[in-house]
């Protein structure tokens, strides 16, 4: 039966759909029903889509978090081994304190200068000028004639100088009697100065007197003394200058090349005498030494030379038991300390030895030109 309604329906040209009205209703039944699926599905993905962006959210905060808390604790890490390391490097440094690393040499109390503190003068005494020039303070005894602080070796020798030319000294320049009268008087001028009756003529007073005062040399009998003293020992009695008419011949010529060869000759005496004269002027507080207990050479007015400051170096260690007691409980690194103030004490030392042997040297060679001329005089008296 439905089978042949279905075929009458077909050939009536009726469609099954619709002809049946509960097909129709049915159909409208599924598209509403996709339609809450649908909009049940969007909203489940947009809660889905919500919770995964808070996830998200709440892992990138705790991943921060996380983050700083690790930079903090590489920073306390980065701290903390600073403050080991610092804590070390103290404890080293106090067990090589404790070992004695760091003692002072035994001597470094008594050298608070490792080398004399020598300076030269501000201003060295004026020289005396030609007779006749202006601002001329000749002294008639050969003496010093500066106004300067101290008188140095350098001093000394420019003294003889101008002297043996007869430009400080009238009695020089009238030679005779006059000349060699005011040259025996210098014998009592200074009795008792720098230790004995007649310094002008007697060598002990240079080399017994480690430290001279010769501050003031215009008023100071000390320098005036040893100025004497070094006229007696290289030119004594020079020859008086020649007059201008004299240097004008031909013989005058010749006495004055005569002359300036036995000058050029002395001066070489005169050098060294500048040499150990100057190591013996007192320029250094004694108070800025620490000067041994059993060290009896008196200093000069409460200073000392760079030669007595060598003597007390030497005498505070090896005329001192002390030094060898503490010497010997002292660390090795401080006796490496020591050694090596000793060693730039002798360096110092031997540095003037060289430079007076050169001197003394040149005075040999001096000594030897001279005998060679005295030879030819001989042979050729012409």
């Amino acid at each position: 039966m439905v089978a042949g309604s279905a075929l009458v329906a077909l050939a009536g040209g009726v469609s099954l759909m619709s002809a049946s009205p509960a097909l129709a209703t049915c159909d409208g039944c599924v598209v509403s029903k996709l339609g809450d699926v649908n909009t049940d599905l969007d909203t489940h993905l947009d809660k889905i889509h919500d919770d995964l962006i808070d996830t998200i959210k709440k892992q990138t905060t705790q991943l921060s978090s996380y983050h700083n808390k690790q930079i903090q604790a590489n920073t306390g890490l980065t701290d903390a081994s600073s403050t080991n390391a610092s804590i070390l490097q103290k404890a080293i440094a106090r067990a090589l304190g404790e070992s004695g690393r760091y003692d002072p040499a035994g001597s470094q109390c008594s050298t608070a200068s490792s080398l004399p503190t020598t300076t030269a003068p501000a201003s060295y005494p004026a020289f005396v000028t030609p007779a006749g020039a202006t601002g001329s303070s000749a002294s008639t005894s050969g003496g010093t004639s500066g106004t300067g602080s101290v008188y140095t070796g350098v001093d000394a020798v420019n003294d003889l100088r101008n002297r043996a030319r007869g430009n400080s000294d009238p009695t020089v320049r009238s030679g005779g009697p006059a000349e060699a009268a005011a040259y025996v008087a210098q014998r009592d001028l200074y009795p008792g100065v720098l230790g004995y009756l007649d310094p002008t003529s007697d060598a002990r007073a240079l080399f017994d007197n480690y430290s001279i005062d010769t501050s003031n040399p215009g008023s100071n009998p000390k320098a005036q003394a040893l100025a004497a003293l070094n006229v007696t020992l290289t030119s004594p009695l020079p020859v008086p200058p020649l007059t201008s008419d004299q240097a004008a011949t031909p013989e005058g010529i010749m006495e004055l090349a005569r002359r300036k060869t036995i000058e050029g000759r002395r001066s070489a005496a005169q050098a060294v005498l500048e040499q150990i004269e100057g190591d013996q002027i007192a320029v250094m507080p004694t108070s800025s030494l620490n000067v041994p207990s059993n060290y009896s050479r008196p200093d000069d007015g409460g200073q000392v030379s760079a030669l007595q400051w060598l003597e007390i170096q030497v005498w505070a260690k090896y005329m001192n038991s002390d030094w060898y007691s503490t010497t010997l409980a002292q660390s090795p690194e401080a006796v490496v300390r020591e050694t090596a103030i000793i060693s730039a004490q002798t360096n110092f030392i031997l540095m003037q030895m060289y430079e007076l042997q050169r001197k003394q040297a040149a005075l040999e060679a001096v000594r030897f030109a001279h005998e060679l001329d005295q030879g030819q005089r001989i042979s050729n008296p012409n």
